[in-house]
């Protein structure tokens, strides 16, 4: 009998190799000249029922309540991380209040700013680069928003491709009829 292994849903082990395979993306573009810098961040909201742990890579939570988000808003992030020497707050915020925004409208956040302006609420983004799709959202911030947008849609596209590998084995498998528990 095949070994099935029990699939949580989403993790911070998911989301850490899409930002690998995000950083080879933000890489090239910079070397190619079409951003700007190389300092970015990227924030992945909990999808919702999803009860993994969170993985912020060593910031706590006071330090992104020093950033400017609030413990409510902590609690519905699942994973962050960084690329540059430092977590750069301004980005790490902007990251998160992105893929907040994305979450609570399921639209990417330069979508409801162009075209659903109606859905801001005060202390809202006002800028690209949260996207949503299939109940994941995601921000990135750093550089040009059309890039942060890009990267967002690179890191959701890459955690996507990494959870249905994993679910592969269960779909294959006819015997069991429910997501095994973990």
């Amino acid at each position: 009998m095949i070994e099935i292994p029990a699939f949580a849903g989403l993790t911070a082990k998911h989301c850490r190799a899409a930002w690998q395979i995000t950083q080879a993306a933000f890489n090239a573009a910079y070397g190619l000249g079409l951003t700007n810098k190389l300092e970015m961040s990227v924030a992945v909201i909990r999808p919702e029922g999803n009860t993994s742990p969170a993985d912020f890579n060593g910031l706590t939570t006071e330090q992104l309540i020093g950033f400017g988000l609030t413990e409510d808003e902590i609690a519905k992030i699942l994973y962050i991380d960084w690329f540059g020497r430092d977590p750069n707050p301004k980005y790490t915020l902007l990251a998160a209040k992105k893929g907040l925004l994305s979450a609570r409208t399921g639209m990417p956040s330069g979508d409801v700013i162009t075209n659903a302006p109606w859905l801001l609420l005060p202390g809202d983004v006002k800028y690209r680069g949260g996207v949503y799709e299939d109940g994941q959202a995601v921000g990135a911030s750093g550089v040009q928003s059309n890039w942060d947008e890009f990267y967002s849609w690179t890191q959701l596209s890459a955690q996507q491709a990494i959870t249905r590998e994993e679910t592969l084995v269960l779909a294959a498998d006819d015997s069991q009829l429910f997501v095994p528990v973990r």
